[in-house]
């Protein structure tokens, strides 16, 4: 199957090491001879996307989340 791929990370995520899992995954889709790849990491986004400022009572969805998904998708 040869479909694009979107990856999403959080810069701060504890469960899913950004890194490591951004290279693995890239190379695994890669070595397939497929190259649609984007890789997008959210500065401060927990592995829910999500923020918490110390001004801020509730944490928030990390700025660009969703624009970057309809973004994308509107580009594909």
């Amino acid at each position: 199957m040869d479909v694009p791929v979107l990856l999403l990370y959080g810069s701060e995520d504890e469960r899913v090491p950004v890194e490591p899992s951004r290279r693995a995954i890239v190379a695994a889709i890669r070595s397939t001879g497929k190259t649609s790849v984007d890789v997008r990491i959210f500065d401060g986004g927990d592995h829910t996307y999500r923020v918490r400022r110390a001004e801020e009572a509730w944490p928030r969805t990390v700025d660009g989340y969703l624009e970057s998904i309809v973004e994308w998708l509107r580009d594909l």
